[in-house]
């Protein structure tokens, strides 16, 4: 997975280009003054999502609202596709900063001081539920819940043809995700499997898949306790059946000799 020392910090590290025949460099965001540019652009093109028309968004309303020149705004971005694909990264990576937050104690060495024995159905299963419980609520909150304006982004970036970018990036966060976060765990460690790369590409496919379907449908699905529940069981499910698959396919391969 990507480190990122500060989300903010995302995706400005290169120059962008116009177009293929033109390379013209970008100012990076190196000094807090820039950040807190980016912040007040990033900021105004969500409150426009939200609360406008999508025809309002427009790099000149971005400039307006954020209380920055357009001049400025070209400095850092070639066009308003550009600005919303950068916005949307750098929320993709600081939600994942949260979700790798919630993974609790990780495993580290051999060194590391043994954990008092448990028993094996004491505490797990509610601990298991509690982080997938939280897992979901971050990825449903995410952009600080503002429905509207994140079914727009997705609309929008769609429509640029930029969607495939953002997938890749879920994806890249995502197959780490779902393939350390639980079984990392020192507390559920030896009781949650360690996910190998198609369980969890299939497994993060289904989360994104569910959320973006949801998002398209109707946004305020993601605000319904009932598809919360839903993504948590699939979750909960897939991590907790996953070993007795494993057996039965072991048990079929074997004749299913197995009691």
């Amino acid at each position: 997975m990507l480190t990122f020392t500060n989300s903010r910090f995302l995706y400005f590290r290169r120059p962008m280009n116009i177009d293929s025949n033109q390379s013209v460099k970008r100012r990076s965001p190196r000094q807090d003054r820039a950040f807190a540019k980016l912040e007040l652009m990033f900021e105004a093109a969500l409150r426009i999502l939200e609360s406008d028309t999508p025809g309002a968004l427009t790099t000149n309303r971005i400039a307006a609202v954020a209380g920055v020149s357009i001049g400025t705004l070209y400095q850092y971005f070639p066009d308003k596709d550009a600005l919303l694909l950068a916005l949307v990264k750098r929320e993709v990576a600081k939600t994942f900063v949260r979700l790798d937050a919630i993974a609790g104690p990780v495993q580290t060495n051999a060194s590391t001081p043994a954990q008092p024995e448990r028993e094996p159905s004491e505490d797990w299963q509610s601990l298991l539920e509690t982080q997938v419980q939280a897992a979901v609520r971050i990825m449903l909150g995410a952009l600080d819940g503002r429905l509207r304006a994140r079914k727009r982004l997705l609309q929008a970036l769609a429509g640029s043809g930029q969607a495939h970018l953002i997938d890749e990036e879920i994806m890249t966060h995502g197959l780490n995700f779902m393939t350390t976060s639980f079984s990392s765990n020192r507390m559920l460690s030896g009781y949650t499997p360690k996910l190998d790369f198609v369980q969890s590409f299939v497994l993060a496919r289904a989360v994104s898949g569910a959320l973006r379907a949801a998002l398209l449908h109707d946004e305020n699905l993601l605000q319904d306790t009932r598809f919360e529940q839903a993504l948590c069981r699939l979750i909960l499910g897939f991590l907790g059946h996953r070993t007795g698959v494993e057996n039965t396919t072991e048990n079929q391969a074997s004749g299913g000799q197995s009691r």
